[in-house]
Protein backbone atom coordinates (compact mmCIF):
# COMPACT_ATOMS: atom_id res chain seq x y z
CA UNK A 1 0.00 0.00 0.00
CA UNK A 2 0.82 3.55 -0.51
CA UNK A 3 0.14 6.96 0.43
CA UNK A 4 -2.42 7.29 -2.47
CA UNK A 5 -3.80 4.15 -1.65
CA UNK A 6 -3.97 4.85 2.18
CA UNK A 7 -5.54 7.96 1.90
CA UNK A 8 -8.23 6.40 -0.84
CA UNK A 9 -9.07 3.82 1.79
CA UNK A 10 -9.77 5.71 4.32
CA UNK A 11 -11.68 8.48 2.83
CA UNK A 12 -14.00 5.33 1.68
CA UNK A 13 -14.27 4.62 4.87
CA UNK A 14 -15.91 7.61 5.99
CA UNK A 15 -12.39 10.09 7.29
CA UNK A 16 -13.11 13.51 5.42
CA UNK A 17 -9.89 15.37 3.99
CA UNK A 18 -9.91 17.52 6.99
CA UNK A 19 -10.20 15.24 9.18
CA UNK A 20 -6.99 13.05 7.58
CA UNK A 21 -4.95 16.30 7.60
CA UNK A 22 -5.76 16.81 11.10
CA UNK A 23 -4.08 13.46 12.36
CA UNK A 24 -1.21 13.31 9.99
CA UNK A 25 -0.43 16.92 10.82
CA UNK A 26 -0.53 18.55 7.62
CA UNK A 27 -3.51 20.51 5.82
CA UNK A 28 -6.16 19.62 3.64
CA UNK A 29 -4.83 20.66 0.40
CA UNK A 30 -1.91 18.32 1.16
CA UNK A 31 -3.97 15.33 1.37
CA UNK A 32 -5.84 16.16 -2.21
CA UNK A 33 -2.69 16.11 -3.51
CA UNK A 34 -1.77 13.01 -2.00
CA UNK A 35 -5.14 11.38 -3.10
CA UNK A 36 -5.09 12.76 -6.70
CA UNK A 37 -1.41 11.21 -7.00
CA UNK A 38 0.08 14.71 -6.76
CA UNK A 39 2.22 13.95 -3.40
CA UNK A 40 3.73 17.20 -3.08
CA UNK A 41 7.60 17.31 -2.84
CA UNK A 42 6.56 18.86 0.76
CA UNK A 43 4.71 16.12 2.32
CA UNK A 44 7.11 14.75 4.82
CA UNK A 45 8.10 10.64 5.73
CA UNK A 46 5.64 11.59 8.61
CA UNK A 47 2.36 12.77 7.06
CA UNK A 48 3.05 9.41 4.47
CA UNK A 49 3.17 6.93 7.73
CA UNK A 50 0.73 8.40 9.28
CA UNK A 51 -2.16 7.61 6.28
CA UNK A 52 -0.20 4.12 6.05
CA UNK A 53 -0.89 3.69 10.15
CA UNK A 54 -4.56 5.08 9.89
CA UNK A 55 -5.69 3.05 6.83
CA UNK A 56 -4.22 -0.51 8.32
CA UNK A 57 -5.66 0.00 11.67
CA UNK A 58 -9.11 0.02 9.54
CA UNK A 59 -8.36 -3.22 8.05
CA UNK A 60 -9.71 -2.08 4.42
CA UNK A 61 -9.96 -4.25 1.42
CA UNK A 62 -7.84 -3.24 -1.11
CA UNK A 63 -8.52 -0.84 -3.38
CA UNK A 64 -10.05 -2.01 -6.59
CA UNK A 65 -12.76 -4.00 -4.30
CA UNK A 66 -16.01 -2.68 -3.26
CA UNK A 67 -16.04 -0.72 -0.20
CA UNK A 68 -18.36 -0.57 2.43
CA UNK A 69 -18.27 1.97 5.67
CA UNK A 70 -16.61 0.85 8.67
CA UNK A 71 -17.65 0.81 12.50
CA UNK A 72 -14.73 2.32 13.00
CA UNK A 73 -15.48 6.08 13.05
CA UNK A 74 -13.11 8.44 12.33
Amino acid sequence: MNPQDATIRLLNAGWTQAQLAQKAGCSQSTIHRIKTGRQPRGASYAVCAALLVLASSLGTEPVGAAYAPRDMAP
